[in-house]
């Protein structure tokens, strides 16, 4: 099933690998609303479904490929432009190629990751990251320290974004 996605939209996704099972409990135990449906998030940056995302290390996949059967929840920014996409892009692009740390899931799990962190990025902060660049949204400007379910938990019925797709691919 093709997603009417458009480059600068954002998804979440749920992974069945164990760790980040494990991972969603830890976020469940410390959502308001006692569930994390989602573990994962990306960007997606072209109408192919190319994507950027921090997955054992921060690269470009193919949303179609890399997380096809899974349930996947794609958000557009309203107040989106190509401007705003080049230099949000172009800021986070410098992640490109690390490892992602698998250390700081502890830091994660304990809440700490706000406070003690490296440039490396997990999944959820590259985005918050990207984010940041987009909007004029203060909140964030402290990227370090927001898992997947913080940033869907803040933007799930945010007034400035969309639902764009809501299912399986």
């Amino acid at each position: 099933m093709l997603i009417n996605h458009k480059r600068g939209d954002i998804f979440f996704t749920r992974s069945p690998m164990w760790i980040a099972r494990v991972f969603s409990k830890v976020e469940s135990f410390w959502s308001p609303d006692d569930r994390a449906p989602y573990d994962h998030c990306g960007i997606i940056i072209d109408e192919f479904g190319t994507i950027f995302e921090s997955d054992w290390s921060v690269k470009t996949n193919n949303l179609y490929n890399e997380h096809a059967g899974k349930q996947i929840l794609v958000l557009r920014y309203k107040e989106f432009t190509d401007l705003k996409f080049i230099d949000a892009y172009g800021h986070i692009l410098k992640h490109k190629g690390q490892w992602y740390p698998l250390w700081r899931l502890v830091l994660h799990a304990l809440r700490l990751a706000k406070f003690i962190h490296w440039e490396n990025v997990i999944c959820s902060e590259l985005v918050v990251q990207y984010l940041d660049y987009l909007t004029n949204d203060l909140r964030f400007r402290s990227w370090y320290g927001w898992n997947p379910d913080d940033l869907f938990d803040y933007l799930e019925n945010h007034k400035d974004y969309e639902i764009v797709f809501n299912g399986r691919i």
